[in-house]
């Protein structure tokens, strides 16, 4: 006896099926068919390990305590760069590096090269964390505020650092 089997499968418009680890289908007998769907099987409790998470310290609980704090937007991952600058830890203006670091300890996108080298923390702030200041030449009620936001910023990623 010879058997062909079609697999169809339906999802939303636009929703792509990349990949079906294990599928088990039993046909018995009477041609009655029955799909075991292996990501709806529960192992035994005993079977499973807990996977363990280490937990972040130095610059990586500061980037994850400032993505945690929903602060920044792309440009303002930035205030992190210039700290970490500043203190010789990142190299400076290596933004895609920076960009790429920053997201991976986010887990999704939070910024890029090109935010980070276009944010105004790197042409209207002077001197260094703590103690920065808006340039003269560039002081307007929008960089007094954006600058209160940089501060804060920078607080939250130190304090998680030196933790």
């Amino acid at each position: 006896m010879s058997a062909k089997f079609e697999i169809h499968f339906h999802a939303p418009v636009g929703q792509n099926i990349n990949n079906v680890e294990h599928m088990d289908v039993h046909v018995d007998k009477d041609g009655n068919i029955q799909v075991l769907n292996a990501e709806n099987i529960v192992t035994p409790s005993s079977a499973q390990k807990p996977i363990e998470q280490k937990p972040l310290t130095g610059i990586d609980a500061g980037i994850y305590a400032v993505h945690q704090a929903h602060l920044c937007n792309a440009a303002d991952w930035a205030v992190v760069s210039r700290i970490l600058e500043e203190r010789g830890t990142w190299q400076r203006n290596a933004f895609t590096a920076h960009a790429e670091y920053i997201n991976d300890i986010c887990g999704e996108n939070v910024t890029s090269s090109t935010s980070l080298s276009r944010s105004p923390i790197y042409t209207k702030v002077a001197g260094e964390y703590p103690n920065w200041t808006i340039r003269p030449s560039e002081q307007t009620r929008e960089t007094a505020s954006k600058l209160q936001t940089y501060l804060e910023i920078g607080k939250i990623f130190t304090e998680a650092l030196e933790r």
